[in-house]
């Protein structure tokens, strides 16, 4: 060879891989770690996004774990409301690696500090999870209970799951400094108030997205018989507002920058890791944001339905498929009965702030 790029494969070439290929058929764009047999129980969480690759996964059949199923007599139409059918647990959006870190820890080695909790017309809100009753709790006891009712739940997931599919939605978060958590979205949104002797703005670099991953890896695996396996993803949906003194186009930039970083550098130290491109698939160049809405924040079916053909090609469904989604297996009815093409969103919740 005269140079080390003569006899690379195509798809590392951009005018073979990208400029000559249909933008709904690139091929080599992903290329599976590891396969994901029939029998592996497979749970997802992560941020807004991730709520379409749960439907989809559960519609093609695979082992998907929901271990928080709403009570036989619940309202269908309710489902999503209250956080039930969304994830593998009733966890609601968890946006940063930072909040996975502290909510593994917790489930496991339980901390000393009382837990940030929220009022709002004499209600009591989890602020780990404030969206997942909508009304809030009648007192702090009914609050506490069904918190350590969620616990024991997330320690069966965490030890019994075989593939867990984390999507990465911010790096921006806002911290309890009383009790050293991330919080989901800001207080005073959802319930509570601001007070900036109680919350502090932070935004991870990549070292602490990584450093925040590692860790959550290693309280997990530290119960487990066997090391469980990982698909990172990057979420496409820009940021719905910032709380960095700059426009919320390059605080998006340098989030999601930040976050394909991270996972692209925690997929080539862990053997165990694998990197899902659902977020090159709708942010490339050679999409041309056809996959964003009117909005050109929200992700239309058209560019899910893409993101998952691509997934579906390195690991088929167990179910058949219907034109370009899975028909509805037996194994993932339920999850796919509480939600739609318009994930539940807290982070959306800002845009009624917007002047």
């Amino acid at each position: 060879m005269k140079n080390p790029y003569e006899n690379i494969p195509e798809r590392r070439f951009w005018r073979s891989g990208v400029q000559s290929q249909s933008v709904f058929s690139i091929k080599g764009l992903y290329n599976k770690a590891y396969e994901i047999e029939p029998s592996d129980k497979i749970a997802t969480a992560g941020s807004c996004f991730a709520q379409h690759i749960s439907k989809r996964l559960s519609e093609a059949g695979y082992n998907f774990m929901d271990v928080e199923k709403a009570p036989t007599q619940f309202p269908q139409n309710k489902l999503k409301e209250y956080g039930f059918n969304t994830y593998s647990a009733r966890y609601g959006n968890i946006y940063t690696a930072r909040q996975l870190q502290e909510l593994a820890a917790e489930c496991f080695d339980p901390p000393d500090q009382i837990l940030p909790l929220w009022c709002k017309d004499g209600r009591f809100y989890d602020a780990l999870r404030p969206n997942i009753e909508p009304k809030g709790y009648s007192s702090v006891n009914e609050l506490t209970f069904h918190r350590l009712h969620h616990l024991d739940k997330l320690r069966y997931l965490f030890t019994e799951m075989d593939v867990f599919v984390f999507t990465l939605g911010l790096t921006e978060y806002w911290e309890c400094l009383k009790s050293n958590r991330a919080l989901p979205i800001a207080p005073g949104v959802i319930a509570g108030d601001y007070d900036p002797e109680n919350y502090a703005f932070r935004n991870q670099t990549c070292s602490e997205v990584i450093d925040s991953f590692t860790k959550f890896m290693d309280t997990i695996n530290s119960h487990r018989d066997k090391p469980c396996r990982f698909i990172l993803t990057v979420s496409p949906v820009p940021l719905i507002a910032t709380a960095e003194d700059g426009h919320v186009l390059l605080s998006t930039t340098y989030s999601k920058s930040v976050l394909r970083a991270a996972a692209g550098e925690l997929t080539k130290k862990y053997s165990n890791i694998d990197y899902f491109p659902s977020y090159e698939i709708i942010t490339a160049p050679c999409f041309r944001g056809i996959f964003y809405d009117v909005d050109q924040r929200n992700i239309v079916s058209q560019g899910v339905d893409t993101v998952m053909r691509v997934f579906f090609q390195e690991h088929p469904p167990l179910d058949t498929i219907s034109s370009s989604k899975a028909s509805a297996g037996n194994k993932g009815k339920a999850i796919n009965d509480g939600i739609d093409e318009d994930p539940m969103c807290e982070e959306a919740l800002l845009e009624g702030f917007a002047r």
